[in-house]
């Protein structure tokens, strides 16, 4: 296994433009610029601007940026689990959706407390509120309040 990461952890990217601070044995600690290091766990969505921080086995713990998806911007404040996983959010997504989302990694779920996409195939409305989503992207209401466009 660990021969098989290697090869994976080979094809992230390793440099950036800004500043990298490193601990006493080598960890990257903190990030802060443009196009920052992937987390050691897997590549990133997309490029990043912003703030990185990991822990002392260089896991990320939190972060805050603007990245590019596709072409287009998201801005996202994260806060992370021990084993470097998505915890807590707060977000601003280019799809509309706005808020505060909470991952569950066991259940493969999540709860957002805001506002969801503004574009849906399902409805005319956009879903306001406490909105919980399975782990296939379907809307499972814990309350929500449906606003016309």
């Amino acid at each position: 296994m660990p021969t098989e990461y290697m090869k994976w952890y080979e094809s992230y990217r390793h440099d950036m433009n800004g500043i990298l601070v490193l601990d006493e044995h080598g960890t990257d600690r903190i990030a802060f610029g443009h196009d920052y290091p992937d987390p050691i766990i897997g590549q990133r969505l997309g490029r990043g601007t912003g703030l990185v921080i990991n822990d002392s086995t260089g896991l990320e713990r939190s972060g805050y940026g603007l990245l590019t998806v596709a072409g287009e911007d998201r801005v996202v404040l994260g806060i992370d689990r021990n084993n470097g996983t998505e915890g807590v959010s707060l977000v601003a997504l280019e799809d509309g959706t706005t808020g505060l989302v909470v991952n569950d990694n066991i259940r493969q779920e999540r709860l957002l407390l805001g506002r969801g996409p503004t574009t849906t195939v399902v409805s005319d409305t956009v879903p306001l509120g406490l909105i919980r989503e399975d782990e296939t992207g379907v809307h499972r209401g814990a309350y929500e309040n449906d606003i016309a466009r």
